[in-house]
């Protein structure tokens, strides 16, 4: 019994110290993700009742769905979305009710709607994507087999989709400026705390692979670059020539800090290969000294990419990580360095790059030393 409850206090204690880091608390939300919240509730609401007003049903669940599901992402895509879902319910009950009046007691029925569905789904695709919904639709209408259900549900879908369309543009909307720059930093953050990880790990002699986390990072610049684009053909809509020379500044500017998130990510995941490549080992041998001796460098190169990325002068911080980059080209001169250290260098130099356009600079005060 004691050791039972030995194990039990270490378990409660073990949990209490995963939730108390400071990585565990509690998130606080921002002022975007209430915003975000508060637009689902009304939409879903007004949805709601006007479907209860119309008489559909005293239950109008599919009016709801398509505020909750739809407005879950981005709000931009949300209206073409809304189309989608439209069409895919709308293909789902016509292929329903077809199988229901020529065979509505077969054994063959539920079968024939599965398939009809699926081949329906196939044909209507998005992106290149079936559309699921015809299916979900198509087999939620045949297991209800009510008279005047099948009509219900796709004018509930449509009042569900006109309400994303036409108020939930009105209600809160998003500041798109805003939203990339809180997207850039909160990358600037994690790729930082990331190189500041993997320096203190190679400085101790170990490299952990990398986590799906660490995988999934180098994905978010490009995401950035897209909701960029987005951004850019929002701000030529007549709504928005009014602020339009104010947010085409400051989109320039993170469109340049986006764009060196971009070539740093793939200059990091090049230098994150070549150490996994030349940390990969048998248990029993210890790093080699090259591999540890990174450590300064990779934290040299963290501030110069934290500094660029937050739009601050990376000037300093460069030649900091020059000076650490040549005491290890010293002192660690063969092939097989210069290409471990090649990920960092070529990092530096898109900071490097960046940062004297940002001064308007051309000299080379900033740039990395020659490689040899």
């Amino acid at each position: 019994m004691s050791a039972a409850r030995a194990r039990c206090r270490a378990s409660a204690t073990a949990a209490a110290a995963r939730f108390s880091a400071p990585g565990r608390r509690l998130h606080r939300p921002s002022r975007s993700e209430l915003a975000f919240a508060a637009r689902i509730v009304v939409c879903a609401t007004v949805a709601w009742y006007a479907c209860v007003l119309l008489g559909t049903s005293d239950n109008p669940v599919p009016a709801a769905l398509p505020c909750v599901l739809l407005l879950s992402g981005s709000l931009a895509v949300a209206p073409r979305l809304a189309y989608q879902r439209v069409g895919g319910v709308v293909l789902g009950a016509v292929l329903s009710v077809a199988v229901l009046r020529v065979m509505p007691h077969s054994t063959f029925a539920f079968p024939l709607v599965v398939v009809l569905g699926i081949a329906g789904s196939l044909l209507l695709r998005h992106d290149g994507v079936p559309d699921r919904q015809v299916v979900i639709t198509s087999i939620l209408i045949f297991a209800v087999p009510v008279a005047g259900y099948p009509e219900a549900r796709v004018l509930e879908t449509l009042v569900g989709a006109a309400v994303v369309i036409l108020l939930a543009p009105l209600l809160w909307p998003p500041d798109p400026v805003r939203l990339l720059a809180d997207g850039l930093d909160a990358y600037r953050k994690d790729v930082a705390g990331l190189l500041r990880d993997t320096a203190e790990e190679t400085a101790a002699g170990r490299v952990e692979p990398p986590t799906d986390r660490a995988l999934a990072l180098g994905e978010r610049p490009h995401a950035l670059a897209v909701q960029l684009s987005r951004a850019r053909r929002a701000l030529r809509r007549p709504a928005a020539r009014r602020h339009r020379s104010a947010r085409d500044a400051a989109l320039a500017e993170l469109g340049d800090r986006i764009e060196l998130a971009q070539r740093t990510s793939t200059t990091l995941r090049s230098f994150a290969e070549e150490l996994q490549a030349r940390a990969h080992r048998p248990a029993d041998v210890p790093i080699d000294r090259a591999v540890r001796a990174l450590a300064p460098l990779i934290d040299a190169t963290r501030r110069a990419l934290d500094a660029a990325l937050s739009g601050r002068d990376a000037s300093t911080a460069l030649r900091a990580a020059n000076l650490v980059e040549r005491q290890h080209r010293t002192d660690y001169p063969g092939p097989r360095d210069a290409c471990l250290r090649s990920g960092l260098r070529l990092t530096n130099a898109a900071v490097a790059d960046y940062d004297r356009g940002q001064r308007g600079d051309d000299g080379m005060s900033g740039a990395p030393g020659r490689q040899t």
